[in-house]
């Protein structure tokens, strides 16, 4: 039977799974295009900056030579110290293609934190896989774009070297600072053109990704019902499961409350049943408790059962509102559920442990 043929768009719910496992539609070329061209504006605002930097670094240098014995430890720290320049000369360069590289991915993508894209799959070291690969259409689309980089990086340099050629052959009769200066220039010319050239490239590759990420997504009419009909029935399902964990709960509560040693109402809302055995806590337990219906029905099994009711508004909804289902009573409510207790002792005679 033939592969039932993918027309259907992508459901919200495929895609979020595909983000959970890192794979988005997101351009490579196009971070790295704005990276190079903030990086360029970056060295043409802060160029003279970091040549008189050097400058003052380097003469600083040839000066201290004399000064500096030659020993490891002291080479090793004027090394260091060194380096350390050179990085705050540079480091407004590497800051904005960093920041740009980030931000950049952020808008692309969105928030986006996936541990399963960093996990190792075997199976991409397969030489047989990576070889089919080459020949998919995605590696023919990469090895195009390759190639579009070197014709365009190539053909802007010499068009730009070509159209100032007859310049350029005079340069041999200027002073070496006048070569230097306009080689920087040239450089920088020809790096703006290639930044704008490969930002373009880069446009049209993110619109090529979220084409083709659309594409890869896409389903059967197979695969569309069985999503519709999963995400139709899971609310379902849940609240099944949820009524059933509630009633069994609720059944479990209800058990222990002919083991109680009192119930404690407000009278009418709310019930709460305490347990005290010193063999087993130092503190008394909540062993069940209830609003409104379920609070009648605690009440009821305790009638049932000879278990104390006492009726105390302020110490009901305390342990009501601050202490879940078989926790201990909080060291603030000792005093008070230990005078209950005692009026229990006297009603019954007897206390438990």
């Amino acid at each position: 039977m033939p592969d039932e043929e993918k027309t259907e768009e992508a459901s919200q719910r495929r895609i979020e799974k595909s983000r959970e496992k890192g794979d988005v539609a997101k351009s490579r070329e196009l971070p790295s295009a704005i990276g190079l061209l903030l990086g360029l504006l970056t060295l043409k605002f802060f160029g003279s900056f970091i040549v008189n930097g050097m400058q003052d670094i380097a003469r600083s240098t040839l000066t201290q030579l004399n000064d500096i014995s030659i020993d490891p430890l002291t080479v090793q720290t004027y090394f260091i110290k060194l380096m350390r320049q050179i990085g705050l000369l540079v480091s407004p360069i590497f800051a904005a293609m960093l920041l740009t590289g980030v931000l950049i991915n952020y808008l692309q993508v969105g928030p986006l934190l996936s541990t399963q894209a960093l996990s190792i799959n075997f199976t991409k070291l397969d030489p047989i896989k990576g070889f089919k690969q080459l020949f998919s259409r995605q590696g023919v689309i990469e090895t195009v774009k390759a190639l579009l980089k070197l014709i365009i990086i190539g053909s802007i340099g010499i068009s730009t070297v070509w159209s100032d050629s007859v310049y350029f052959q005079s340069l041999g009769s200027k002073g070496i600072v006048h070569m230097l200066n306009y080689a920087a220039s040239m450089s920088f010319k020809i790096g703006i053109r290639i930044a704008f050239a490969l930002l373009l490239l880069g446009i049209l590759d993110l619109f090529y990704q979220r084409w083709n990420y659309a594409q890869k997504l896409r389903m059967t009419k197979h695969e569309a019902k069985e999503e519709k009909k999963e995400s139709e029935l899971a609310p379902e399902v849940k609240r099944v499961l949820q009524e059933r964990q509630l009633s069994a709960a609720q059944k479990r509560m209800m058990a222990n409350v002919p083991e109680a040693d009192v119930v404690i109402t407000n009278p009418k809302h709310i019930a709460v049943a305490l347990v005290y055995d010193r063999a087993l806590s130092e503190s008394p337990v909540v062993v069940a408790k209830g609003a409104d219906f379920i609070a009648e029905k605690i009440k009821e099994i305790a009638r049932e059962h000879d278990v104390p009711i006492i009726e105390d508004k302020p110490l009901a909804w305390a342990l009501y509102d601050n202490v879940e289902l078989d926790e201990t009573i909080p060291g603030e409510l000792y005093q008070t559920v230990a005078q209950v207790l005692a009026r229990v002792y006297q009603m019954t005679g007897k206390l438990k442990g």
